[in-house]
């Protein structure tokens, strides 16, 4: 669906609806075959999104629901090819008009990606574990390098990101205690101090919790 919205995208944009497009912008539009033609190529355009939002948030959900019961799913290899093509397909659709909502919804598949990469090598809690803390200290690099830049991403409130991953390091820690969870904890510390909220307050309860 995305390429196919693609695909209408450059047809829109040819020198043969330039001009309408230009006339679109000053609420100028007319009439006549092209005019209906841009209309209707506009309408496909809408309509592929809305098409792509819908199955995506389907697949999602599918995916989601068999993550609650991981033990009982065999296939692997699907379980991670479908997470991986859900996060290109996002990433490539929203790149340059990310949002909250594709920040998240990304963060989500990202964290199930990796419980299935998890699941594919061998079920533990503890490597479930570890592998959210670093995801973790991954977002949170990654956080402080789009603070210096200007990137469109740098302007959605991505503070939360480390913090989420955090989180459920230190859930699936709780059923796992060992020489090395220790370091977990501290994984998790590092992440809480080094965070910085827009709120001065929240900022504060999160860094003295760290």
């Amino acid at each position: 669906m995305y390429q196919f919205r693609l695909y209408l995208k450059k047809a829109i944009d040819t020198p043969k609806f330039s001009y309408i497009s230009q006339r679109s912008a000053h609420g100028l539009l007319g009439v006549g075959a092209e005019t209906r033609n841009f209309k209707l190529i506009n309408k496909y355009i809408t309509a592929a999104d809305y098409w792509a939002i819908a199955l995506i948030t389907l697949a999602i959900a599918i995916v989601s629901i068999i993550y609650l019961d991981l033990r009982n799913f065999g296939v692997y290899w699907q379980y991670l090819l479908t997470s991986g093509l859900l996060i290109g397909a996002i990433f490539w659709r929203y790149r340059q008009q990310p949002n909250n909502l594709v920040l998240y919804t990304l963060t989500w598949l990202l964290g199930l990606f990796a419980v299935g990469l998890v699941m594919f090598l061998g079920r533990s809690s503890f490597l479930l574990a570890t592998t959210n803390i670093v995801l973790g200290l991954v977002a949170l690099g990654i956080l402080g390098r789009l603070a210096r830049s200007d990137s469109p991403w740098a302007r959605l409130n991505l503070a939360h990101i480390p913090l989420i991953y955090a989180a459920l390091g230190l859930i699936w820690r709780l059923s796992a205690f060992n020489a090395y969870t220790g370091w977990l904890s501290l994984g998790a510390a590092f992440i809480l101090i080094n965070t910085r909220q827009n709120n001065d307050r929240a900022n504060a309860v999160i860094n003295y919790l760290g």
